[in-house]
């Protein structure tokens, strides 16, 4: 009997603990579990050396000293609607959209990047390559984790390799 009632008590209070521990996630503290943020608008071209589009180029956005990409421990995030980090462009070789980002972008280490080896459908026709961009603040943040919306923008100049010998 001793030991139904010990049993009965443990069920009882690990209910009633875990309905404190859901009732104690109001809004406000919510927020708390959250990360900081900004969003992203990214408008990006590439071209080749004669200035001509290229259509299919894969581009990482990078806004800190680390690239993310998708074995990255950030994050899914949206780009026209695909969630990854990395985009392709279209046939007149730019990529519009957005992505977020963990807290602002570093305008000291923000770079729209080209890697080879994230486009195999180019063969390896290209070097790898970026530009350093310098996010402008367009939607000032609320302040909590928003820290805003940047807009950043550039073209990628990319140079073809030199055929093996």
């Amino acid at each position: 009997m001793v030991k139904k009632a010990l049993s009965l008590y443990k069920y009882l209070l690990g209910g009633l603990l875990a309905l404190l521990g859901l009732t104690a996630c109001s809004k406000v503290i919510k927020a708390a579990y959250g990360s900081p943020y900004a969003r992203l608008n990214v408008d990006a071209r590439v071209v080749d050396q004669s200035n001509k589009p290229v259509k299919d180029a894969r581009l990482i956005v990078r806004t800190s000293l680390t690239e993310t990409s998708y074995s990255s421990v950030m994050r899914d995030t949206v780009i026209n609607g695909q969630p990854s980090w990395i985009n392709t462009t279209n046939e007149t070789g730019r990529i519009y959209g957005y992505t977020e980002s963990f807290s602002e972008p570093d305008k000291d280490y923000t770079y729209i990047v080209y890697r080879s080896n994230l486009n195999p459908q180019l063969s390896g026709k290209y070097e790898d390559d970026s530009v350093k961009v310098v996010p402008a603040m367009v939607e000032k943040g609320d302040g909590n984790w928003y820290r805003g919306t940047f807009k950043m923008s550039g073209t990628v100049k990319l140079k073809e390799k030199a055929p093996d010998e």
